[in-house]
C-alpha cells in the first residue's frame, strides 16, 4: 500500500485521518511525498488491519507530534521505527497484539 506518494499531490494539511479503512501494510515509501513529510503533525490510522510496519515507514515525518495506531493487528515494533520522529509527543498503540519491541 502506497499512501500519498505522487509528486503532483497538493497536501497542505497538518492532520491526516486514515481511520476505519482496510489498510493492512505500511511500506517504507508510504509517506515520502515532500509536502506531506514537512507539514504533517498528526496521523490517525485507528481501526485498520495494519499488521506490518516497515522499519522506515515514519522516517520522513519529522514534524509528527501525534501518531495513533490503535485498534490494529500490530505484533512487533522495530527498534528504529520512530528514531527520526524527534517531535513525537503522543503515541497510541492500544488494542494491538504487540508481543515484542525490538
Amino acid at each position: 500500500c502506497y499512501l500519498l506518494n505522487k509528486t503532483n499531490l497538493n497536501f497542505d494539511n497538518k492532520i491526516l485521518f486514515l481511520k476505519n479503512n482496510y489498510i493492512t501494510y505500511l511500506h517504507d515509501k508510504s509517506f515520502i511525498q515532500p509536502v506531506l513529510s514537512r507539514n504533517l503533525v498528526e496521523l490517525n490510522l485507528v481501526n485498520n488491519w495494519i499488521s506490518i510496519l516497515d522499519s522506515n515507514v515514519f522516517q520522513n515525518l519529522i514534524n509528527l507530534k501525534k501518531l495513533d495506531l490503535s485498534i490494529n493487528y500490530i505484533k512487533k515494533i522495530g527498534e528504529n521505527l520512530f528514531k527520526n520522529n524527534i517531535n513525537l509527543e503522543e503515541l497510541c498503540l492500544e488494542k494491538n497484539s504487540i508481543s515484542s519491541i525490538e
